[in-house]
């Protein structure tokens, strides 16, 4: 028997080896100029554990050698010579040349063969399905619970957790240093096939990453309903590299939040925010007519050089959310002294005259006349309270920005047409039927977005489910097409068990390929950033309980 890589090879025998009941172990090879000759694959009970290189009781008050305290652990070899033994004359096609298949122990039951590490794999549909829960945050033992419910058992999964941890780790393994190299590609190849893509970046003198602009053509059109009055937000979340996150939010006729473009800063300095609004003035063409940010002097200082005709409003919400911290937490715990000052900041009804007036009478009541942050915010009133701008163009949407400032939630528009995204090769054309239905479709050239290859390793694939899924919509009441369609999948099941063997399999590196949809990069261009601190970081290290600091 005859195989067309040493990979398939092993892969037959763990199969073997999970109807017989035991567990594989990769033993010796034989090398000549580089060209794999021989290799055994043999029982994970093969041979005997090999005894302590010295005994510690001598070596305890030698100075050759220190003193090391060892536990002693059981063995599971006892000398099984089951083994199978290929032979190769070229290091690519490999054949059996001898088959040991007696044991000398007993077997695994039928229903622990799924704890047996050679019998533990996670298939590349599996390796998919981890990789898009990972995107929405989902750890690795709550994907396995997931993949254990779809397969209805632990044992049928066919992994342990153990398994998708370390998939998940050799995967950012992989990625590596060259994520920021993947992030500018991923981009710079939607910038390629969409005219309205706007994509920017900077480098420092060591090529590390420090500045990131992206805005595509969805957001471009909220721009022009939603974009009179921007939030301006640099205080959302950091990434792994510390990088500050700075998302341009807008809010539609639904009082939702949408995304109308977003950057990446290693410096919250004038300069990185006015590179960040002259790439959003210039990719989108105007400049808005308010805009709401926190109390940045730095985001004030870059705003006013560049959108000199825009209006410039603070965040009511970032003032308030403060106001707990500042005046202590006997009085925020007040309700009455919470209520009435949200009675004269949250509202549009009173006049200036009133709200410096109920100012001052707060202040006094509570004796908080001396409080310095307060006496800062009430000099600032112009720029956030409301009763100072009610007259204003555009102060109703204002409001909403600034109440709705805190919810990032994705825009999910009640009154648009459905659109369709299509992958199709260069100079490929099958959508007329889908057009003459009336939905809007936007193709994409494949070439243009990444590898082909591994994009089709991903678009393929999903594919062939969402036609399973169709099938399995359109026969759901009627049971002898739903017959025929499983003995047809049944028939290509059989005919690809029979080819299986005869098939080149992925490398490790080829399936993260796959999954991430991009090759790794042969060189790095642009570095991931290091060394970045910025305001409101932290020393990001953790924090001592009473009795850790009483005992150290």
């Amino acid at each position: 028997m005859s195989f067309e890589s040493i990979d398939l090879a092993y892969d037959f025998y763990c199969e073997y080896a999970k109807k017989a009941g035991f567990c594989v172990r990769k033993g010796g090879s034989y090398m000549n100029d580089g060209i794999l000759k021989s290799k055994y694959f043999t029982c994970s009970k093969e041979g005997h554990k090999p005894p302590k290189s010295y005994d510690s009781m001598d070596d305890k008050d030698s100075s050759k050698r220190p003193y090391y305290k060892r536990r002693k652990r059981p063995t599971i070899r006892c000398g099984c010579k089951a083994q199978n033994f290929l032979k190769s004359m070229d290091g690519i096609k490999f054949e059996i040349n001898e088959f040991v298949e007696e044991h000398n122990h007993a077997m695994v039951e039928e229903e622990d063969m799924h704890f047996v590490r050679s019998n533990r794999k996670l298939t590349h549909v599996q390796e998919n399905i981890l990789y898009e829960l990972s995107t929405l945050n989902l750890g690795s033992v709550k994907a396995f619970n997931i993949l254990r419910t779809k397969y209805e058992g632990f044992e049928e999964v066919g992994a342990l957790k153990d398994d998708c941890k370390n998939f998940k780790q050799r995967l950012n393994c992989f990625i590596g240093e060259f994520d920021a190299e993947m992030v500018v590609q991923r981009l710079s190849g939607k910038k390629r096939c969409n005219d309205d893509f706007s994509f920017e970046y900077t480098v420092n003198d060591n090529g590390e990453l420090t500045r990131l602009f992206w805005a595509d053509e969805i957001s471009k059109k909220n721009y022009l309903a939603f974009g009179d009055i921007i939030a301006f937000d640099a205080t959302f979340k950091t990434n792994k590299y510390k990088m500050v996150f700075v998302p341009f939010t807008a809010i539609d006729n639904h009082s939702q939040n949408i995304a109308v473009g977003a950057g990446l800063l290693s410096s919250e300095s004038i300069e990185s925010y006015t590179w960040l609004l002259k790439l959003f003035l210039d990719s989108f063409g105007v400049a808005p007519k308010v805009v709401v940010t926190d109390q940045d002097p730095a985001m004030k200082q870059a705003i006013a050089s560049v959108y000199s005709n825009t209006r410039h409003r603070l965040c009511m919400w970032h003032i308030m959310k403060k106001l707990a911290d500042k005046v202590g937490v006997v009085l925020c715990n007040n309700e009455d002294f919470k209520w009435k000052i949200c009675d004269i900041v949250w509202t549009d009804s009173i006049s200036q005259f009133e709200f410096e007036t109920k100012w001052q009478l707060i202040m006094k009541e509570y004796d908080l006349e001396s409080n310095k942050w307060l006496t800062d915010i009430f000099d600032m009133r112009y720029d956030w309270i409301p009763a100072y701008y009610r007259d204003e163009p555009h102060f109703d949407h204002c409001m909403k920005i600034q109440r709705h400032n805190s919810r990032k939630n994705d825009h999910d528009t009640r009154h648009t047409h459905p659109e369709l995204v299509l992958i199709k090769k260069d100079g490929e054309d099958g959508v007329d039927s889908i057009r003459d239905a009336g939905v809007n479709i936007r193709t994409t050239p494949i070439s243009n977005l990444g590898n082909e290859k591994n994009l089709k390793f991903k678009e393929i694939p999903r594919e062939i489910t969402l036609a399973g899924e169709y099938l399995i919509n359109s026969y759901v009441t009627d049971i002898d097409e739903l017959t025929k369609v499983r003995d047809q999948m049944n028939i290509m099941i059989q005919k690809a068990d029979e080819t299986r063997y005869q098939r080149t399999s992925l490398s490790k590196r080829d399936r993260f390929a796959a999954v991430l949809r991009y090759d790794q990069p042969s060189e790095v261009t642009v570095r991931v950033p290091s060394g970045i601190r910025n305001k409101g970081r932290g020393s990001h290290k953790r924090i001592k309980s009473q009795k850790e600091i009483t005992i150290g």
